[in-house]
């Protein structure tokens, strides 16, 4: 008598799936019916894990890293260049060596191979120049931070993001034309100049025979200074806005002016 046993195969992701059942028994076929749901279910229920999961992987690995180290043993000053995204410098002691981070939010698309440069570093003179690169599609967004020792001079220039400085430092020039510019800093000379945005700046080594500069054109601006900058001459104003301070400005500075033309004027004394 021919067999009346037939097969059905299953394919799984991970593994194909064979079962056996006899055609003329009733209960053997409920039972193989009840058994291929439950196993088609809890296949329909792995794959459905493992596309989550893929996707998941993929929008986790939109980006690039890169990280050198640099001796900057002969240099005093460093001179960052960014287009979208971020500047982050903070300062360390007791070392000779910079190191420079960079992250890009990039992904490749179709057909595409080539990776983008993050950033470019190298020294001219006394100078490590330091520029955000990319690929130049689109809006891609760079963050560049770096580590650097104490008391040398900073040149950064961040088109549309923020800046963020926290550290011992020599003089600072710092320009933004769209975002953020925030930090807590030492040093005794310092010039920010905001287009559009704003300033929130710790300066608790603020120095009287120092001077420093903030301007912002439309935005805000608020400056925390020690109680050492009562009686020093700090000009802060604004163009269209309100100005508050918790202590006395001068008509005439010779330490510090902090100016917006479009906006509020904070200043305040740190505290402890």
């Amino acid at each position: 008598m021919p067999s009346l046993i037939k097969k059905r195969t299953l394919t799984n992701p991970a593994k194909n799936v064979t079962l056996d059942y006899a055609a003329t028994k009733s209960r053997d076929r409920s039972h193989y019916i009840k058994g291929v749901f439950l196993i088609e279910k809890k296949i329909a229920k792995r794959s459905f894990y493992i596309f989550i999961a893929c996707f998941f992987i993929c929008c986790a690995g939109d980006g690039l890293d890169k990280q050198v180290t640099v001796d900057v043993s002969d240099i005093s000053v460093i001179r960052v260049h960014n287009n979208n995204g971020s500047i982050e410098v903070k300062t360390a002691g007791g070392t000779s060596q910079t190191i420079i981070g960079g992250y890009i939010n990039f992904r490749l698309q179709n057909g595409e191979t080539e990776i983008p440069e993050i950033f470019e570093s190298y020294t001219a003179a006394d100078t490590l120049i330091v520029n955000g690169i990319g690929s130049g599609k689109g809006f891609e967004s760079i963050k560049l931070s770096l580590t650097v020792p104490e008391n040398l001079a900073l040149s950064l220039d961040q088109n549309n993001g923020n800046i963020i400085v926290r550290g011992v430092f020599g003089e600072i020039n710092a320009t933004l034309n769209f975002g953020r510019v925030t930090g807590k800093i030492w040093t005794e000379q310092l010039d920010i100049d905001v287009a559009n945005g704003s300033v929130d700046m710790k300066i608790p080594g603020f120095k009287a025979e120092g001077y420093y500069l903030i301007r912002v054109g439309n935005g805000s601006l608020k400056v925390y200074l020690p109680e050492t900058a009562e009686g020093a001459d700090i000009r802060a104003w604004s163009e269209n806005g309100p100005l508050e301070s918790d202590f006395g400005i001068s008509a005439t500075p010779t330490v510090g002016e902090f100016v917006v033309g479009n906006g509020p004027v904070e200043m305040r004394l740190l505290q402890n």
